[in-house]
């Protein structure tokens, strides 16, 4: 992720991670919240890579959590019986070259929630190396 997200109805803070002691990003979940989270993609290989699709999991329209991810990349995550949030990217990447990807998550309100509820997300992008060129 880069940079802080961008909120409507919370404020991102910062929270130390339980595994390395870092301070990471966190989204306190309040009611009716929207974030709008960017993501980097960097291709520092020697070969065109395709980017597939994205998955955000237990963030899809029937997951159980207590925010949803509505759109990734611009793209609506299509409504369904998904656990996870997917969208198809489809996009090149050259070498040296990066490719920024909004995910827009929501509040949902019949999910799961704590009083001190804080989300992470970790999407997972598809990619596949190009086939080179033959001559």
């Amino acid at each position: 992720m880069t940079g802080v997200p961008h909120c409507d109805g919370t404020e991102p803070t910062s929270l130390a991670d339980r595994m390395t002691g870092f301070e990471r990003v966190a989204i306190p979940l309040r009611r009716d919240f929207t974030c709008t989270l960017t993501i980097r993609v960097l291709n520092q290989g020697d070969r065109d890579v395709h980017l597939g699709d994205v998955t955000v999991p237990v963030s899809g329209p029937r997951a159980g959590s207590s925010f949803e991810v509505t759109h990734i990349g611009g793209i609506a995550v299509p409504a369904g019986d998904a656990v996870e949030a997917v969208a198809p990217l489809d996009l090149a990447l050259a070498p040296g070259n990066e490719h920024l990807v909004d995910l827009r998550v929501v509040f949902r309100p019949d999910g799961c929630i704590e009083k001190e509820a804080w989300i992470s997300v970790q999407p997972e992008i598809a990619l596949a190396a190009s086939s080179p060129i033959m001559a």
